[in-house]
Parts: structure tokens; sequence; C-alpha cells
């Protein structure tokens, strides 16, 4: 499972989060960037998030069924950019999270 090319352009602003509409979504993802912990929500209901380090490889997924959720990435997972797609039935959005542990 790697990630599409179409992905929306980083719009980030250094610690703070994103707030996007693509196709009528309102998507929020904060805070960017995070120490480990990341909130979404949506305006439709999130099924899945699934998380890419840069090499594109999966390094961690879990099923939603909200429109808001917070994510705590798992211990192994080394500062870094990491690529979230966030799918709902209407669609999905992909987004760079930097990962900044102390």
């Amino acid at each position: 499972d790697t990630f599409p090319n179409d992905t929306i352009p980083n719009d980030t602003v250094p610690n703070t989060g994103i707030n996007i509409t693509s196709n009528n979504l309102v998507f929020n993802i904060y805070p960017n960037p995070t120490n480990g912990e990341v909130s979404i929500s949506c305006n439709a209901e999130i099924d899945h998030v699934i998380v890419y380090n840069i090499l594109g490889e999966a390094v961690y997924q879990t099923q939603l069924s909200s429109n808001a959720q917070a994510i705590n990435l798992p211990e192994h997972l080394q500062n870094g950019m990491y690529l979230f797609k966030i799918q709902t039935q209407y669609g999905f959005l992909i987004k760079r999270i930097q990962l900044l542990r102390n």
C-alpha cells in the first residue's frame, strides 16, 4: 500500500494545524509539528487513517468511525516527515505532518 501521487500541497505553518477544504470536505489536523498525538476532524465520518513514511511504506493505520479522533503515533516511529492519508466515504486527503519527539 503506497500513497498516491495526487497529494494536496503542504500549507502548514509551524506550531499550528491545518484546515483544508477539499471536495466539500473540511479537514482539521493539528498540531503540526506534533510530539506524537495528532487530532483529526472532518465534517464527514472518517473511515480510516494510514500513516506513510517518506519511502511510501505504511507504518501505522487505524480504523475510525467518527468525525473527530486523537491518534497517538507508536513510540517506534522516529522523528521525521510522515504522510497522513485520511479516508472518508466521500474521498480522501493526504497531508504531510512532522513528528518531533523530545
